[in-house]
């Protein structure tokens, strides 16, 4: 399990569904989502490669897509 932490830049209604549509069109599992208006880690199942990132980087509102590849717990 990867998580990807995601910078908002700006909030805008249909973020969450554009950044999902992206990790669903990978064929990636979604296991967890923890956020508010200004970042967000999404934790998926399975190999995450720079197409991904890209992708995500590349929907409107978006800053900057981290790649987290420890184990951790969020609290909360």
């Amino acid at each position: 399990m990867v998580w990807l932490l995601i910078s908002i830049s700006r909030d805008r209604p249909g973020l969450l569904n554009d950044i999902t549509g992206i990790i669903k069109s990978f064929n990636l599992n979604i296991r967890n989502i923890v956020g508010n208006n200004y970042a967000m880690l999404i934790e998926v199942d399975g190999e995450v490669g720079d197409d991904l990132i890209n992708g995500i980087t590349n929907v409107d509102g978006v800053g900057t897509v981290n790649v987290i590849d420890l184990p951790f717990t969020v609290l909360g």
